[in-house]
C-alpha cells in the first residue's frame, strides 16, 4: 500500500498539472469558426482532451458548445495518465481566482455571457454547473501504452507532445490518428506541429497559426 502511495506522490509530482479555462483565447474562435461547422452537421459527435490535466481545457470546450447549442449533442472525454488530476476534473472544481483571471480569455473568445454564470461559487472555490454529468467522461490513459480511444471526431492533444521525444510523438500522434474518423480535427499546442511527424500525411492543415488539422 505504501508503495502504491509513493508511486501516485512521485506521479504527480512528474507529470504536468498546470493548465488554465480558455488559455489562449484564439484558439477557441478558431475552433468555433473551423471546427464548430462540421460538428454541428453531425446528429452525436464525440471530443477527446487527451492529457486534459485537471479539466480546464474541457471545462471551456463545454461552454463553447453549450453557447453554440451543441453541448447536448455531445459527449466529452478527458483523460490522463494522472488519477490525481482526473480526480479534480471530475469533480468540476476550479479556484475563484481562476475564474476571474480567465473571464477576459473568455470574452476574447467569444463568450456570449458571463463565465461566472457557468460555476456556483463558494469559499474561494467555482463548481462547474452545466451538464456535466451527461455530457463528460473521465478516464485514466496512458497515451504512451495503451490503446486508441474509440471513434473520436475532434481530439485535442495540446502542449503534451512537448514533453515527449520524438519516438512517443510519432507512437501518439499515430495513436491519435487511429482514434479520429476520417474527416475529424486534430488540435496541437501552439508550440507544436505535425511537421516532420510520421502522422502528418494523414492530414491537412486548417489553421496552421492555431494548429488545427484535419484527418483525410
Amino acid at each position: 500500500c505504501a508503495d502504491k502511495e509513493f508511486f501516485y506522490e512521485l506521479l504527480n509530482k512528474m507529470t504536468i498539472t498546470v493548465t488554465d479555462l480558455f488559455r489562449n483565447p484564439s484558439f477557441y474562435s478558431a475552433v468555433r469558426k473551423l471546427v464548430f461547422p462540421y460538428l454541428r452537421g453531425h446528429p452525436s459527435f464525440k471530443i477527446w482532451h487527451a492529457g486534459c490535466s485537471s479539466g480546464e481545457e474541457l471545462i471551456s470546450m463545454a461552454i463553447m458548445l453549450y453557447e453554440d447549442g451543441l453541448l447536448d449533442s455531445s459527449v466529452l472525454y478527458g483523460t490522463d495518465i494522472n488519477p490525481q488530476a482526473l480526480r479534480k476534473a471530475n469533480a468540476g472544481i476550479v479556484a475563484t481566482e481562476s475564474i476571474k483571471k480567465a473571464s477576459a480569455f473568455y470574452q476574447q473568445a467569444g463568450g456570449k455571457y458571463s463565465l461566472t454564470d457557468y460555476f456556483h461559487v463558494n469559499h474561494g472555490y467555482g463548481l462547474f454547473t452545466k451538464s456535466k454529468e451527461r455530457n463528460i467522461v473521465f478516464a485514466v490513459h496512458n497515451l504512451a501504452s495503451d490503446q486508441s480511444f474509440g471513434e473520436m471526431h475532434m481530439v485535442l492533444c495540446r502542449n503534451v507532445l512537448i514533453y515527449f521525444n520524438e519516438q512517443l510523438q510519432n507512437s501518439t500522434l499515430h495513436l491519435i490518428t487511429e482514434s479520429l474518423v476520417s474527416g475529424g480535427y486534430l488540435c496541437l499546442g501552439m508550440q507544436e506541429t505535425l511537421m516532420f511527424s510520421e502522422a502528418s500525411r494523414y492530414y491537412d492543415v486548417v489553421d496552421k497559426k492555431h494548429k488545427i488539422y484535419r484527418k483525410i
